[in-house]
């Protein structure tokens, strides 16, 4: 009684598992060894009851023991294609032969019940097929069973050499009638218990994967909620493929920026439904390489958002594979860089338009070498170009004097063109164009708040001419209380920022220009005799027009060809009566004046012949070309004074603009204006 109760208990203790197993096994369709392994252990269960039910005298064992059998053989058949799924060693051909030998002991079994065959055959054919099952279970569990532990392994194993060596020990004692172990249960054999031992062991670690599968799925499925959460709250982009190229996730983010919702576009292919359809086949080429599996860090393209709207998105590319390593799919990763793009396109573009500019540039400043913009072949203008050339090499100070339009700003470009600096910044000062007030802050700049208006902080010019050359136009018209400040900055260099008590130090070659007579002044007093010395290291005198006569055919020449293609008119030819006239005029107002008179005429001449007339000389400048007797300074002034007031009456005293006194005398306003105050042109009431 004692051994019914325990095995009546083993038996419902198997029941219990094989429920669990089949329980789970049901709706947990990734792995079918749970739903074999609960109907193999209700079968051990039912058959193991059967057993003990076989030993009572209520019930008839001849149908009790058809039960048993028939039990046994489904229990061996479904345990044949469990180890399949439990090792992952299947080999179909040869369990569809064991199943069919397991299966035909039912038959054989009604032959021998009819006495057509005897007891003893019947009995070695179930032990061959049991046997043919182990030797199955020994094979599969030592080349199939992966991802499970060794101790799990060598326990799995075990039990099949258990059961290889009890169908051998037992199929010995059937066929030769040869008794080698006693029955201790009189009615079981191992080969009986086998069943429910294999489910008991087996079944409390499959038990124990199912708790923990349980809890793993809980665990996953919190980190996937976080992991959503994460997703649609991140200001990025956020796309998931999978092998088909078809989107099967898009976080919030994506919606909000593209326009489309998670329902519009999962399902779709990304590639035809929201790649910008201007895309080239590089980058589709790149989207199908990243669908074959090939690994590619990030990419870019272009994607159309609902509204029509091309934007620009980098993208990180995240390959996603399953628990059994596999390539599942793939995770997209965007940023947003249409702002950059446009950025970078852009600046092609200026870099673009810079290259051309500075080529102009560049053509421009080597024009101002010998043979470019300094046109002439006089003696003079030979021996000027000769001095600029020996000083260029040099870090000395310039001082370029001449009467105003000689071109002192051309010399000092070529000076500067070929010094050791020509790489370095080059900045102009026009001396008279800046305000009295303004001209400390102009020269060494002024620290944020320093003064009404100074709302940031502004570098100077001498700071921003650092290792390279600044060039000192109208150099006289600097006011006498600041020429000491110029001074400090030329002897060593240093000076402050206007409200700002730190000394900077800048190391900066210094061109002057003028055209008024420093040295005369410094002993007047007018102007500062160090500063004078100073600025006077290596003086060059630039000829004025007048003393270079032979060189106006080939100003005329230039200027004519150069205005004349800016007004879209092409002058042939120049009466030699009319160029002898240009000859005689002593050109107070030099080349500049000269270029003034030669785009007066083009815009007068009507054909391919430029005219000049006396009329046109007299007119605009009152002066008969008659200049003895007559001082340098005052010839100069008063030459000026006229002709200035003359072209002011022609604009109708208007100064700024298209048609303004400044824009006909070639000069800027903010000149024009400083020129009036010191040569005291006033307008008539």
């Amino acid at each position: 009684m004692i051994s019914d109760f325990i095995l009546i208990f083993c038996s419902g203790f198997t029941f219990a598992v094989g429920g669990l197993n089949l329980a789970i096994g049901s709706i947990w369709a990734r792995d079918r060894s749970y739903l074999l392994f609960g109907l193999i252990s209700l079968f051990a269960s039912v058959f193991l009851i059967l057993q003990v039910i076989q030993q009572s005298d209520f019930v008839a064992i001849n149908s009790i023991d058809t039960l048993s059998i028939l039990v046994a053989v489904i229990f061996y058949t479904l345990f044949l294609w469990f180890i399949g799924e439990f090792t992952g060693y299947k080999r179909t051909k040869i369990q569809i032969i064991i199943s069919l030998s397991a299966i035909l002991l039912i038959p054989l079994y009604i032959l021998v019940k009819n006495a057509f065959i005897s007891w003893q055959f019947w009995e070695s054919m179930a032990h061959l097929t049991i046997l043919m099952i182990s030797m199955y279970g020994i094979v599969a569990g030592i080349k199939g069973i992966a991802g499970k532990d060794n101790v799990w392994k060598t326990i799995y194993l075990s039990l099949m050499i258990l059961l290889f060596l009890t169908t051998i020990i037992w199929g010995i004692n059937t066929i030769l009638n040869v008794t080698i172990l006693h029955d201790p249960a009189k009615y079981l054999s191992p080969l009986d218990f086998f069943p429910v031992f294999f489910s008991l062991i087996i079944g409390s670690k499959m038990s124990h994967d199912i708790v923990r599968s349980y809890q793993l799925d809980k665990e996953l499925n919190a980190r996937e909620k976080k992991w959503s959460s994460l997703m649609d709250k991140i200001n990025l982009l956020v796309i998931e493929y999978n092998l088909n190229g078809k989107i099967t996730y898009v976080n919030s983010y994506f919606s909000s920026f593209s326009g489309y919702t998670s329902q519009e576009v999962n399902g779709l292919d990304w590639n035809r439904s929201l790649l910008d359809i201007e895309e080239d086949s590089t980058k589709a080429n790149t989207f199908l390489d990243i669908i074959s599996g090939k690994e590619i860090p990030s990419h870019q393209n272009r994607i159309r958002t609902k509204s029509g709207e091309i934007k620009d998105v980098q993208w990180a590319n995240l390959l996603l594979k399953n628990v059994d390593g596999q390539l599942a799919g793939f995770l997209s990763i965007g940023t947003n860089v249409t702002e950059r793009e446009t950025a970078i396109t852009e600046i092609i573009k200026l870099k673009s338009q810079l290259e051309k500019e500075n080529l102009l540039l560049r053509e421009e400043i080597q024009g101002l070498e010998l043979g470019g913009n300094i046109i002439g072949e006089s003696d003079s203008l030979k021996y000027a170009l000769k001095r600029a050339s020996q000083v260029s090499g040099t870090d000395s100070t310039v001082l370029l004097e001449g009467e105003t339009g000689v071109g002192k700003e051309l010399f000092a470009n070529l000076i500067h063109r070929k010094s050791k600096r020509t790489h370095r910044p080059f900045i102009k000062v026009n001396c008279s164009a800046i305000p009295k007030e303004l001209i400390e802050s102009e020269f060494f700049g002024h620290e944020k708040g320093s003064f009404t208006g100074a709302i940031k902080l502004r570098q100077g010019r001498f700071e921003l001419a650092d290792k390279g050359t600044i060039f000192l136009d109208e150099v006289g018209e600097i006011p006498f209380e600041l020429q000491s400040k110029l001074l400090r900055v030329l002897q060593s260099g240093e000076f402050e920022r206007v409200g700002s008590e730190v000394t900077k130090k800048v190391e900066v070659r210094i061109i002057a220009a003028t055209n008024r007579n420093l040295n005369k002044e410094s002993q007047e007093g007018l102007f500062r005799q160090d500063l004078f010395y100073r600025l006077n290291v290596y003086p060059i005198t630039i000829p004025p027009l007048r003393q270079r006569k032979d060189d106006i055919p080939t100003l005329v020449s230039h200027f004519v060809d150069k205005i004349g293609r800016k007004m879209g008119k092409k002058i042939k030819n120049i009466s030699k009566e009319d160029l002898t006239k240009l000859q005689n005029y002593n050109w107070p107002g030099n080349v500049r004046e000269l270029e003034n008179v030669i785009e007066r005429a083009i815009i007068n001449s009507s054909h391919d012949t430029l005219r000049i007339d006396d009329e046109q000389l007299r007119s605009q400048f009152h002066f008969d070309g008659d200049i003895s007797g007559i001082s340098e300074d005052l010839k100069l002034s008063e030459t000026q004074k006229a002709h200035i007031k003359k072209v002011l009456e022609e604009c109708n005293w208007k100064i700024n603009g298209e048609n303004g006194a400044a824009k006909a005398l070639g000069i800027p306003p903010s000149t024009l204006r400083s020129k009036m105050k010191k040569l005291n042109i006033v307008r008539p009431d």
